[in-house]
């Protein structure tokens, strides 16, 4: 059965190459293609999306606000995120971490192709791979954004306050600093707001 893959990125000439590319799975695969998070929204609230493949930097809606609202209303579909990352070590964090939810800018045409298939196959497998709150905050600490974040998980509501990146407060009901932060970040089935952005 044909899945179909959302490759979200603001690059028009990056995005024909890799439609291109795929052209040869074609009966494996339908790919789809968005420029920005609020175009991706408008392909998620209109078509059956099977994979997720976005970048972080764009206008009109950025990768994160876009994982901020599939946390909230497409939690079960699968998101590969792609970016430059900013030090080898970060990296080498990611991958103790465990983490596969990262492609690294340049991409490799055959890389890509079988990170896409290997996430497909694990969605299939009734896995699933919506993004956490651990990788969103590992994407941020990348990116060196500053937001304030408002997590919510059934009946609880905390805050992480973050600036270039590095978590500065976290307050929850009951607790305020890092023994907040400790808390929200093992929260179960987590939906992210992104509240305050700065640039």
């Amino acid at each position: 059965m044909s899945k179909t893959l959302l490759i979200v990125d603001d690059e028009k000439s990056f995005l024909e190459s890799l439609k291109d590319g795929l052209l040869s799975y074609s009966e494996k695969l339908t790919v789809l293609t968005a420029g920005s998070g609020k175009e991706a929204l408008e392909v998620l609230s209109s078509s059956r999306v099977d994979l997720v493949v976005t970048d972080l930097k764009m206008p009109v809606m950025d990768g994160f606000q876009l994982l901020a609202h599939m946390t909230k209303y497409y939690l079960t579909i699968p998101v590969l995120v792609m970016t430059a990352f900013a030090t080898p070590e970060i990296e080498k964090k990611l991958q103790k971490l465990g983490t596969s939810q990262f492609l690294e800018k340049p991409l490799e045409f055959r890389v890509f192709v079988d990170r896409v298939f290997e996430e497909l196959a694990a969605g299939s497998k009734g896995f699933l791979h919506g993004i956490s709150l651990a990788t969103f905050l590992q994407l941020v600490e990348m990116e060196a954004k500053t937001y304030t974040l408002c997590i919510k998980s059934t009946d609880k509501v905390g805050y992480l306050h973050i600036r270039d990146g590095q978590l500065v407060d976290a307050e929850t009901e009951n607790f305020r600093g890092l023994k907040a932060a400790y808390q929200i970040v093992v929260w179960d089935e987590t939906e992210i707001e992104i509240e305050n952005m700065a640039e």
